[in-house]
């Protein structure tokens, strides 16, 4: 039977390496690309990386081995790096493996993207019609230079009466808490190396069912938050409202998906991780693009300011008490 199987995996190879050499273009995963010993010796003029923020270094170094005329490294730089779950024990990981081909680039500082694209090495992607304006506008300023401009957006929120419709809001869940149903802690907790709290999830279960029941609810909805902990009591608490159109996860796991709003949950704004840690303003960066039409930051306004990455959409944000209407402005 063994024997069978190795017949088969030489014949596969054989017939992928004869199809590899006689095709004009070859489309797989990076992980079968580096597995598959049938192309590397192809001889292909240019090869085209796309999610280039997920390859690691190393990964690069491999396909830097092939003999290509032409790269292209096609993605995000503001977006997370690999997951590399051996980074806290080896700098050697974390800076081999966690860190993607962007990274070693240095296109982290706006000088040297600035230096990469007078050369005409790096090309900006200078048009976006995922996000309403408003939101674009502070997205591009905070992590894309200003070069980013709408063009044909997706509608402006109008939910209806009752829910407000701009498109960057402030709940504080710390002096208010609709429809509770139950004790909860008045102040974030630790839980690992993360935070959660009860109120602002309960806060964000009572805020979704209130705009399912709006007039004209939204598509989709998604929950997010840096920590494990606060994303799993998110999802025990949003996804059963509606299971098809809510979602609610980690922004790491959220990394690609968007919503017409999204409810995001720092829990503890200020602190290290989403903060000040090499990854924050990425970290960030993604949590606040997912959002299409509304975006809503559970927090204290002055906490959630203190983070410096969240300081932009905080300065351009309205400050909405459910229960009073519409206050303009951040105190």
């Amino acid at each position: 039977m063994a024997e069978e199987i190795r017949i088969e995996e030489v014949q596969r190879s054989a017939t992928l390496f004869h199809l590899a050499g006689e095709a004009r273009c070859v489309v797989t995963t990076f992980t079968s690309y580096l597995a598959n010993a049938s192309l590397h010796d192809q001889n292909f003029s240019v090869t085209a990386v796309d999610e280039a923020s997920m390859v690691s270094a190393a990964a690069v170094c491999r396909l830097m081995a092939d003999r290509r005329s032409s790269w292209i490294f096609a993605g995000d730089f503001q977006q997370l790096p690999p997951v590399c779950q051996a980074a806290r024990q080896s700098t050697e990981a974390a800076h081999w493996m966690g860190k993607s081909f962007f990274d070693h680039l240095l296109l982290g500082a706006p000088t040297e993207r600035e230096r990469l694209r007078r050369a005409g090495i790096m090309v900006a992607l200078r048009e976006q019609s995922r996000m309403v304006a408003p939101l674009c506008n502070v997205v591009s300023s905070t992590a894309y230079d200003d070069l980013l401009a709408t063009v044909e957006p997706p509608p402006p929120a109008a939910f209806g009466a009752g829910w407000p419709e701009a498109a960057i809001l402030i709940v504080d869940p710390s002096h208010q808490l609709a429809q509770a149903v139950h004790p909860t802690a008045p102040r974030p907790q630790r839980a690992g190396r993360g935070a959660v709290w009860d109120r602002s999830a309960q806060l964000i279960g009572a805020l979704v069912q209130r705009l399912l029941a709006t007039p004209a609810p939204p598509a989709t909805i998604a929950s997010i938050t840096p920590y494990r902990s606060q994303a799993q009591l998110l999802d025990a608490v949003v996804t059963p409202l509606d299971s098809e159109r809510i979602q609610a996860g980690t922004i790491h796991r959220m990394q690609g998906s968007e919503a017409d709003v999204v409810f995001l949950d720092p829990v503890r704004p200020a602190d290290w991780f989403p903060s000040r840690s090499p990854d924050a303003a990425r970290l960030m960066n993604v949590a606040t693009s997912r959002a299409r039409r509304q975006l809503i930051l559970v927090g204290r306004p002055d906490e959630l300011a203190r983070n410096p990455h969240l300081a932009p959409f905080v300065a351009a944000a309205t400050v909405w008490k459910p229960d009073d209407g519409i206050i303009q402005g951040v105190p």
